[in-house]
């Protein structure tokens, strides 16, 4: 049982039988080859911001120069916080892949006294600003372009054959939805992007806490 940021519970599904790594399972972070990644130049007062949160490594990677030193740098997860580190970035701590929204509570704690909402700047890829809209941050940047690669023939029959997906973004799921299957169960983290799937016809969503956690759930 697990208890989220916004006080949700989750119980991961349970199963009638072992699935004995026989599910057909497909996790669309393997579409990460299948896109050219263009950088969008940062603004030069990105350096005035209190604090920063930067959704995902490539926000940064892509761009020849660091993060400007001044503002407070939180971000999604330990992968993105080793590329940061590797870069000479420091930062201060993450959202274990949990959504911005996790940092309600560290927020409030007078112990770290972070900025209030208005005084952060997410940056995040173009596609994903508009799910920022009522973030009550004071700014989302667009870091770079996501432009679809074509996907190989072999990859988009092992997406209809799927059973089982994890989605990580709602980019992933609108470019694989022609080819998934009606009948198909999905999972995400809590999120954005199980909201996202919700809102968009798929009542059930299992939620796990990473897709390790999903991937060990199918055994």
């Amino acid at each position: 049982l697990l208890r989220f940021h916004n006080g949700e519970t989750v119980v991961p599904p349970k199963r009638s039988a072992p699935l004995s790594g026989s599910a057909r399972a497909f996790d669309a972070a393997r579409l990460a080859p299948y896109y050219q990644r263009n950088p969008i130049p940062l603004p030069a007062d990105l350096a005035k911001a209190k604090a920063i949160y930067v959704a995902h490594y490539r926000c940064i990677t892509l761009h020849p120069a660091a993060l400007p030193d001044g503002p407070r740098v939180w971000v999604s997860g330990t992968t993105t916080w080793r590329h940061l580190a590797a870069k000479g970035i420091w930062v201060e701590g993450c959202t274990d892949h949990l959504g911005f929204e996790a940092l309600d509570e560290s927020l409030a704690s007078a112990a770290l006294q972070l900025p209030p909402l208005g005084d952060w700047t997410a940056i995040t890829h173009q596609d994903a600003t508009e799910s920022w809209g009522n973030s009550g941050l004071g700014r989302v940047i667009a870091a770079y372009v996501n432009s679809p690669q074509a996907l190989p023939t072999e990859l988009v029959t092992e997406v209809r054959d799927a059973q089982h997906f994890f989605w990580s973004s709602p980019n992933q799921y609108e470019r694989l939805r022609p080819f998934v299957r009606v009948d198909a169960h999905h999972a995400a983290g809590p999120g954005k992007t199980a909201q996202f799937l919700r809102d968009n016809g798929l009542g059930q969503v299992d939620l796990f806490p990473s897709r390790s956690v999903w991937q060990q759930w199918l055994g």
